[in-house]
């Protein structure tokens, strides 16, 4: 392995720490979301919108009072199962696995999790700066003006609601169709993701969805948005479709609920800005990784060396004849020699080193 990749996995092992800490601090505001989101169900803007994605929003009707309410704790619990799937079959195998060999450069669902958060954040940084330097101030929907409950229930809602209506719809259904009517035995769980690797058939679909999912974010943000909106996309649906629908509902958790444990307590203010401030150096080193990673894969090239192949063991009785009557059936005697069969003539060989 060469240098490069080693350094990229004692990072990724490192940015995995930072990622574990972070998780469970958002897991755990999540969870205490619940009971701070229940005293305004009586709220005239306590609601909840469903929509479906036709090329953009449109809107079906609106989650209100209980029913919203209801719904939230849902997705509550379904993040909640998502992280402890990511941390039960993607954290501990990776650790386990990094313990024994830190350098085998295998991937991990909780692993790649917190290099794909990085490199997101990176990217998604990078573009606003780029945008500063053009003069251009990016527009937000504002959603930090709305009530803090009112802020919860619209990206705890989000970062489900959206992976439904854009991975599962637009991802995981052609995908599974497309699949089974080539003969691929598949699980019906295969339908929320989960296969393994990225295929040419799954590139095409990530991209669409991907498209579909930044043009979503257009009326709300504008036109700039397109570009992280279109990474963070690919990035979704990488995790999607190679680990699962769990993978990339956390992804999006994590990306949404940034900011809430700071608006609970501003304790947390100089926490996050030293883990945004890592994460955004580390998403660097990522983003130029997964950029190379994508050149080798569309380029048809491998990035790991190929292994060479190991000269297969030749056995010294191979093709042996018996000196004495010709036979070529034989029976050790021990290590070192061989007793023929058909006369009892025995013969001694030399062990290859």
């Amino acid at each position: 392995m060469s240098l490069l990749m080693k350094g990229r996995e004692i990072l990724s092992f490192i940015t995995s720490i930072v990622i574990l800490v972070f998780v469970l601090i958002l897991l755990g505001y999540l969870l205490y979301s619940v009971v701070y989101v229940a005293p305004y169900m009586d709220s005239s803007d306590f609601m909840i919108p469903i929509y479906i994605l036709v090329g953009v929003p449109l809107l079906l009707f609106w989650l209100l009072g209980l029913s919203a309410f209801v719904w939230y704790s849902l997705l509550v619990l379904i993040i909640s199962l998502s992280g402890f799937l990511i941390l039960y079959f993607g954290a501990l195998p990776y650790y386990s696995n990094f313990f024994k060999n830190p350098f085998n450069g295998k991937d991990f669902s909780f692993k790649q999790l917190g290099e794909v958060y990085a490199l997101n954040l990176f990217f998604s940084v990078l573009v606003v700066f780029l945008m500063r330097l053009i003069n251009y101030t990016p527009t937000t929907p504002g959603i930090g003006e709305y009530p803090l409950y009112s802020q919860i229930l619209l990206l705890v809602h989000a970062s489900v609601y959206e992976e439904i209506v854009t991975r599962l719809v637009y991802l995981g259904l052609p995908l599974y169709i497309i699949y089974a009517m080539r003969g691929r035995k598949l699980s019906g769980w295969n339908i929320f993701g989960g296969y393994g690797k990225v295929d040419n058939v799954a590139a095409v679909f990530m991209v669409i969805s991907a498209l579909l999912f930044a043009f979503a974010h257009v009326p709300s943000w504008s036109w700039w948005k397109m570009i992280p909106t279109f990474v963070g996309g690919l990035v979704l649906a990488y995790l999607y479709v190679k680990y699962g629908i769990h993978a990339s509902i956390m992804l999006h958790f994590m990306i949404d609920f940034l900011s809430i444990p700071m608006s609970f307590s501003p304790i947390w203010e100089l926490t996050f800005t030293v883990f945004i401030i890592f994460f955004i150096v580390a998403g660097l080193f990522f983003f130029i990784s997964y950029s190379h990673r994508a050149v080798l894969y569309f380029t048809g090239k491998k990035e790991k060396e190929e292994e060479k192949p190991r000269e297969e063991e030749v056995h010294p009785w191979i093709n042996l004849r018996c000196p004495n009557c010709g036979g070529d059936v034989f029976q050790f005697v021990d290590e070192e020699t061989l007793r023929c069969l058909n006369c009892g003539t025995e013969i001694k060989i030399e062990k290859k080193s």
